[in-house]
């Protein structure tokens, strides 16, 4: 089942909005930051790096961000335009803020920290008028990123981007992509994250994320006990600017498949119903090593676990798998197989030293899949 409709016939497979940084890695492996001399530079940033996913597995991508009027944002800039990436409303900084820069350490395989600067940050410096509504309508889909919602002017250009794209029938996927730099308070977080949230049909995040967007709301894990008790769904799709609230229905999970990774069946299976609820169509709710599970509207659940792989680092994988199943989506994959695509993404990116620079080509991501399930066997668990 198809549970997201794509429009085949616009321009840009997928828009972005969003953070564009710089990512300096350490080659100096297995050492705390503050002993680590050499660095590499990648472009960086969840939202640019999927952008830059999404480009690699043949997709055309648009993106909507504020850059630095200096050389790294002539970096970045020229970085996606080499990737096929539209910039065409990726607009300069006017009073020299600067892009985010990102230094990270990778203490052991199993063991990475990052550092942020983000004071004063470019990619915040995105107005409501920079976001143009026919270059919204030209996609098949946008994604915001959970960042530029931390703070004005970008909450409101976010938040504009969400409205024209509901407006004029646009899927709008939610990449939670929680960052503890420049939030002010829980609160705060709660607030901006649920306005996305509700209006989203495709959610991607890991469980502390859904726990920072539910803060305020009030989901509870009996509610989603209760709502296995009933196989009814919510599937109707979404028209251009159609109200639809929590109390309209929600997940009625009644179906005998996989529970998620960390056997939180109640509290995972509450938020997904509370979603559900507002219109989303698949609640996706990441566990790390465990795996993730996938929660559609009519009641059913999916689980992969992750390929295994010798892993370099311990962030990244997030963007690789938010490409390979945004992309297996659009193309028409069903929900098991997108799965399949970004967990081996994410796998394929944890072994790797860079993010944006490692990302994977389709043939590459199937290749690596057919390897790997010949050696383990199938990494989806599911009942239909």
């Amino acid at each position: 089942m198809q549970y997201i409709t794509f429009d085949q016939t616009r321009e840009y497979d997928l828009i972005l909005l969003g953070r564009v940084a710089i990512d300096f890695n350490p080659v100096d492996l297995n050492r705390p930051l503050e002993e680590s001399g050499n660095f590499n530079k990648y472009l960086g940033g969840s939202p640019a790096n999927i952008a830059v996913g999404m480009a690699r597995l043949g997709k055309r991508i648009g993106f909507i961000g504020r850059v630095s009027d200096d050389q790294f944002g002539d970096y970045v800039t020229h970085y996606f335009q080499r990737e096929g990436i539209d910039t065409s409303h990726i607009s300069r900084c006017r009073n020299g803020e600067n892009l985010g820069l990102t230094f990270t350490e990778i203490i052991s395989p199993s063991e990475s920290r990052i550092l942020m600067y983000r004071d004063g940050v470019a990619d915040l410096m995105l107005e409501p008028g920079d976001v143009d509504e026919e270059y919204i309508k030209n996609g098949k889909a946008l994604l915001i990123s959970g960042t530029a919602l931390a703070a004005s002017p970008s909450r409101e250009a976010a938040l504009k981007a969400v409205m024209l794209a509901r407006k004029n029938g646009i899927p709008v996927i939610f990449d939670i992509d929680y960052r503890a730099y420049t939030w002010k308070n829980p609160d705060e977080i709660s607030v901006y994250y649920s306005l996305v949230a509700k209006e989203s049909d495709l959610i991607l995040g890991s469980r502390e994320e859904f726990d920072l967007t539910e803060r305020l709301l009030g989901i509870s894990a009996q509610e989603g006990a209760a709502g296995e008790a009933s196989s009814q769904g919510n599937c109707a799709q979404r028209g251009p600017a159609e109200d639809v609230s929590a109390e309209d229905g929600g997940l009625k999970d009644g179906s005998t498949q996989s529970s998620p990774p960390d056997g939180g069946v109640s509290k995972d299976s509450a938020s997904a119903r509370y979603w559900h609820g507002c219109g989303c169509k698949i609640v996706v709710i990441k566990h790390g090593k465990e795996g993730s599970t996938a929660y559609t509207c009519d009641g059913r659940h999916y689980t992969v676990k992750p390929f295994p792989t010798n892993a370099l680092k311990g962030f990244g994988g997030g963007d690789g798998y938010a490409s390979s199943f945004i992309r297996a989506l659009i193309d028409g994959c069903s929900v098991p197989q997108a799965l399949e695509y970004g967990s081996a993404s994410a796998s394929m990116l944890i072994s790797a030293h860079s993010c944006s620079a490692a990302m994977p080509t389709l043939a590459e991501v199937e290749e690596f899949i057919r390897e790997e399930k010949e050696k383990y066997g199938e990494m989806v668990v599911w009942t239909e």
